[in-house]
């Protein structure tokens, strides 16, 4: 099982999985005393820690219950690979909350069947409270479900809201289930979004391997034809030895390549430790998408005592790499109190990776937002802040994917060679404004079908004076020191306490703000490709309207206006994108005649002002006409 060690965040995101009352308490630090693992007691020293999680204490979060009542969190303990023939001294219980009553371990063969153990635990710690067992338990070959019960008779407290401790761990089968009573069946949550249950075990006699490697996901961006491609393998390992070289066996379309590479950094020996290695291989001199697969043969000169299994993936090419604009949809709004967070990150993104990146700002969470739009694309929000990275993947718009910073996701993804190229694109307004025409021609880069173009038309600069535009603001509560506040992205400080903008609401200017598009019913009006041959030009023209909310509109700067060109494969993903400014229509707009004078002069939305003003002036001369000015 390959585990990821995720950086604690601070948000109160509501999940609802399975139209149960669970909630996670995404990323507010589990205990502020940062306790980690606690000291092995004398009689379980020597025992390893296995569990979906093996960080400390100030690395969970809470898991909520919703009402008060008797609940049951379990995990599942396999019976072989490196648990074969151990046995379980003891349990690490992670809990928010010393206010719990009826507290007791156990574990079975079955959820719910005989229990092989259950002991009772009469005092607890915030954070981890560590249980040794009166006998050890042997694991039996078809593994075991350990868990816990407890009770809970307040919810007065946070702490008492949300009192399980869960982590924000790749979510694998087994991590997680829950009960809603002590004797109800207790159901799977693994992949709900909750994350895994921080239960640990004190293992003694349980067996790493010498050297292994095992393949937990694999990795191939589209190569040019003929080039060279790559194929980033992600390695597991649980070894005594660590894993410093591996030996391949690699087939593409049929051409077999054996080798041995580095890794780098070299993968560390203990239990659940991860690594990469990238591999280099001569790519097929056609178009196409081709059957391949690799497998890992040895570690560190030795024959891989790990999966030695081939894992199946596809090389595809392309006519030529082209740059790729990957596209962050944010859900967020001015009622979402954690949302400063993502507006942090999205400016930081906008300000670092100006070339490669789209951002797209959906105003959803509450209907009294100015900037509110109630129906866009179709996509798997889960709750505010939130954001999606070319439809792909669902991380944190601030954190990230790996909660290093939401600029290293957009970096991973504008990485990924792209399928189509957006070879020109125009958005020109009408005379009044009211509407705007978009232009694209794509052109595609490798066979495909059923690809959706989508025009998504953002604003800049907004902002305004009444309470309605004011963001809320959680994070003024908040010492600096409690945010998790990034290094690279330490703007987030200033929403916190003693911060420039560490108020229960703040005035923002809010950029990248979708206004309008060509969704109806989540589906883009703009004819879709049904298909397309290698180097074949598709073109597209599309007419949006402009909104027309009054509130919307008086903050709205034309200058300030972009049309985004999405262009979405067959699986859902936007394959590339492209942002073009709308500009005025070109009709309409003169010099002025040197034969009147001029009286008076406005913005593109009436403003009156003394001079000129970049972008397109309205000019009232003093022969009663009226021109547009375009003042470059």
């Amino acid at each position: 099982m390959r585990k990821i060690l995720l950086f604690a965040i601070m948000a109160v995101t509501s999940v609802i999985a399975n139209a149960q009352q669970f909630s996670v308490n995404k990323g507010v630090r589990f205990t502020e005393s940062g306790i980690n693992a606690p000291a092995k007691e004398a009689s379980v020293e020597g025992t390893d820690l296995w569990g979906y999680f093996l960080g400390g204490a100030d690395k969970i979060t809470g898991l909520g219950t919703g009402s008060t009542g008797t609940f049951r969190v379990a995990i599942y303990v396999p019976g072989d690979g490196v648990l074969k023939g151990a046995k379980i001294q003891g349990i690490n219980l992670p809990v928010n909350t010393t206010k719990m009553s009826n507290v007791s371990v156990w574990g079975g063969k079955a959820l719910g069947g005989t229990e092989l153990f259950k002991k009772t635990v009469s005092s607890l710690n915030t954070g981890f409270t560590q249980v040794v067992l009166d006998d050890a338990v042997d694991v039996p070959e078809t593994g075991l479900y350990v868990g816990y019960t407890f009770t809970i008779s307040s919810t007065s407290t946070q702490a008492e809201q949300y009192p399980m401790g869960v982590a924000e761990e790749e979510e694998v089968a087994g991590s997680l289930y829950l009960g809603l009573s002590a004797t109800a069946a207790l159901e799977d949550y693994a992949g709900s979004g909750y994350g895994v249950s921080a239960l640990q075990l004190l293992v003694s006699d349980m067996k790493l391997y010498d050297n292994a490697a095992n393949i937990s996901s694999v990795v191939c961006y589209a190569a040019a034809k003929g080039g060279k491609g790559s194929v980033k393998v992600n390695l597991a390992s649980d070894s005594n030895n660590g894993v410093n070289t591996v030996g391949y066996k690699l087939v593409v379309n049929g051409v077999e390549t054996t080798g041995t590479t580095n890794v780098t950094p070299a993968i560390a020996a203990g239990l659940n430790k991860s690594g990469s290695v990238n591999i280099e291989f001569d790519a097929p001199e056609t178009v196409g998408a081709f059957p391949s697969s690799i497998a890992i043969t040895e570690v560190n000169g030795a024959a891989n005592e790990g999966n030695t299994e081939a894992t199946s993936f596809t090389v595809s090419t392309v006519t030529r790499v082209v740059p790729r604009v990957s596209v962050i949809e944010e859900y967020t709004g001015t009622g979402c109190g954690y949302c400063p967070r993502g507006w942090v990150g999205m400016e930081y993104v906008k300000e670092n990776r100006p070339d490669n990146s789209i951002v797209i700002a959906w105003h959803k969470y509450n209907s009294g937002d100015p900037m509110y739009v109630a129906s866009y694309a179709s996509l798997s929000y889960e709750g505010a802040p939130g954001c999606c990275v070319d439809r792909k993947t669902y991380p944190d718009p601030y954190y990230g994917e790996d909660y290093t910073g939401i600029h290293h996701t957009v970096d991973a993804y504008s990485a990924i060679t792209p399928t189509v190229d957006i070879t020109s694109a125009t958005a020109v307004f009408s005379e009044d404004n009211k509407q705007v025409t978009v232009n694209a021609d794509a052109e595609f880069l490798t066979n495909v079908k059923n690809y959706t173009i989508a025009f998504v038309l953002t604003a800049d600069g907004l902002a305004g004076t009444t309470s309605s535009w004011k963001q809320s603001n959680y994070y003024y509560q908040y010492a600096k020191s409690q945010a998790g506040i990034l290094s690279e992205i330490p703007g987030l400080g200033d929403f916190c306490s003693g911060g420039s903008m560490g108020k229960s609401s703040v005035a923002l200017t809010f950029n990248d703000v979708l206004i309008a598009h060509t969704y109806s019913s989540n589906k883009s009006t703009v004819a879709a490709v049904t298909s397309a041959e290698p180097d074949e030009v598709v073109s597209r023209e599309a007419t949006i309207k402009m909104p027309t909310k009054t509130t919307l509109v008086n903050a709205l700067n034309y200058d300030k206006v972009y049309a985004n060109i999405l262009i979405i494969d067959d699986n859902g993903y936007i394959a590339n994108a492209k942002r073009v400014q709308v500009v005025p229509d070109p009709t309409g707009i003169s010099s002025v005649s040197s034969d009147a004078t001029e009286v008076a002069r406005y913005t593109i939305d009436g403003k009156q002002i003394n001079g000129e003003v970049k972008g397109v002036n309205i000019v009232k001369m003093s022969d009663g006409t009226v021109k547009k000015v375009l003042v470059q």
